[in-house]
């Protein structure tokens, strides 16, 4: 604990996804739906989430209260957040799995990258699940001696020339001394097993970005505090253009434009109209060049009230550019410093059709932004809603439909109550009890385990009878959502 602890103060003010937990096989499932979990739960924190078709997938980061350990573990929702499956595994070969490199979903099933720390040495592995969550299997491994590696800030593998293979940049983490090491590229094949892991350079430089010039067949990665690295085929290092950690700018999301120009976005530490940029980027012999800023924060839109501190970007489906930012964050500072969120979405010419702010009684960290098959945003994080107390960490979603209507908020923690079903045990039938619950109210009953067993409305409002005679022998979670609070019981089928 004291590596993770060094771990997180040394990236307290970068993008913070990169948070190195895992999760304990003993700790007993109790609050079942995602809301329940993720918002008034503080040893649990969403580390990152993949919408597919009409479902959800996270990553949660789980600690154990008797072990103090934390462990990873995969959560599968509706589109209304509720769970279908929980990932019940947790480990690999029976190490624990954690600093996830890679959370995807590729030809219908989630592929992952993670580091495991073994008594003989750490190791990275590539692994899959089926979108169940009911099978797993390593693909392959590649050991690490006693370093991580990670994508550092963004989450992903990028496909490398003419489509051979995968490629990631990043770094190695060395897990005695708590500190981050040189530039590492990560090189897969189609079938995810480990090509190659290499040092390209002794610089102990954190990969902001990387992105594929596939025209010019280049590299180009940002660099935090350092600017913009230029790398050929070979990965040779061909030019810098460089940028101060204060004053310059630093990029986020590049896409190429055309043969030796691309476009990136970018932010900067200030609240000026350049505080949100983007920025086109040409290539003149081998030589990075600016040709052109367009600021983003602009006066006719909404700005932000301090520095920007975070900021990512997800390319929807219809190339549209999602961008969610937050201000400055200094969690445990004795003084009040809330932040709040930003979000703004640009059209593929560059125009803004959403422009909203998003705020809060905390402390704001982002750690996702992406958008389902309704093409609704959906970003997640975490929170301090005590600015004293850097262990009261609460998590978040906000999810905003096409139009820009923000239509889930939960940026505050959820009622929850717990109520009594009879009769308990119960065989046939059970009848839920609840004042004030209305007609409608949606209801789900999950095994012990997470498993979905039976959704529907309460046709009898307050006083509602279910038919449980199908139902298996067990312990039972029924779950009932209103607008402003969650009731949580409990019946076993005899």
């Amino acid at each position: 604990m004291i590596l993770l602890s060094k771990f997180l103060i040394m990236y307290k003010y970068l993008f913070v996804f990169l948070l190195i937990f895992q999760y304990s096989k003993g700790n007993a499932q109790t609050n079942i739906n995602l809301r329940s979990i993720i918002l008034n739960d503080t040893t649990t924190h969403i580390a990152n989430h993949v919408a597919h078709n009409s479902q959800h997938f996270f990553m949660l980061n789980v600690k154990d209260n008797v072990t103090a350990e934390y462990r990873n573990k995969i959560v599968k929702t509706d589109s209304d957040f509720n769970i279908l499956n929980i990932d019940q595994e947790f480990d690999i070969n029976g190490e624990i799995f954690n600093s996830i490199s890679f959370f995807e979903i590729i030809d219908d099933e989630l592929i992952l990258i993670s580091n495991t720390q073994e008594d003989s040495g750490n190791k990275l592995f590539t692994h899959k699940y089926n979108l169940n969550l009911d099978y797993h299997t390593i693909i392959d491994s590649i050991a690490l001696g006693n370093d991580y590696f990670a994508t550092t800030l963004k989450n992903g593998l990028s496909k490398d020339f003419d489509d051979q293979g995968y490629i990631a940049f990043g770094n190695r983490y060395d897990t005695f001394s708590g500190s981050f090491g040189p530039i590492n590229v990560l090189k897969i094949d189609d079938d995810f097993n480990i090509v190659d892991l290499q040092e390209i350079n002794s610089e102990f430089y954190a990969v902001f970005e990387a992105e594929i010039l596939q025209q010019s067949k280049q590299y180009l990665i940002s660099i935090w505090g350092r600017g913009m690295y230029l790398l050929n085929e070979k990965l040779d290092f061909i030019d810098t253009l460089y940028v101060g950690p204060t004053d310059g700018f630093e990029s986020i999301f590049c896409e190429e434009k055309d043969n030796n120009l691309y476009s990136c976005i970018s932010y900067k530490r200030t609240t000026d109209e350049q505080a949100l940029s983007s920025i086109d980027y040409e290539i003149i012999e081998n030589k990075i060049e600016i040709s052109n800023i367009t600021p983003l924060n602009i006066s006719d839109s909404i700005v932000v009230d301090k520095n920007i501190h975070q900021a990512i970007v997800h390319k929807d489906s219809e190339n549209r550019l999602n961008i969610a930012y937050a201000e400055n964050w200094h969690p445990g500072h004795p003084n009040d410093l809330r932040n709040s969120i930003y979000f703004k979405r640009f059209d593929v010419d560059k125009n803004l059709d959403i422009d909203l702010k998003i705020g809060g009684s905390g402390e704001y960290v982002l750690s996702t932004v992406k958008t389902d098959q309704n093409e609704n945003i959906i970003i997640t994080g975490f929170y301090y809603p005590q600015t004293s107390n850097i262990n009261s960490i609460r998590n978040f979603y906000v999810v905003i439909d096409d139009n820009g209507k923000i239509i889930s908020n939960t940026n505050s923690p959820v009622n929850i109550s717990s109520f009594e079903i009879f009769p308990n045990p119960a065989v046939d039938e059970i009848w839920i009890d609840i004042d004030g619950i209305k007609d409608l109210a949606p209801y789900q009953i999950y095994f012990l385990d997470g498993k979905l067993i039976m959704s529907g409305n309460l046709v009898d409002g307050a006083l509602s009878k279910l038919d449980i005679t199908s139902f298996a022998k067990g312990m039972y979670v029924v779950q009932i959502l209103t607008d402003d609070k969650i009731y949580i019981g409990k019946f076993v089928k005899g």
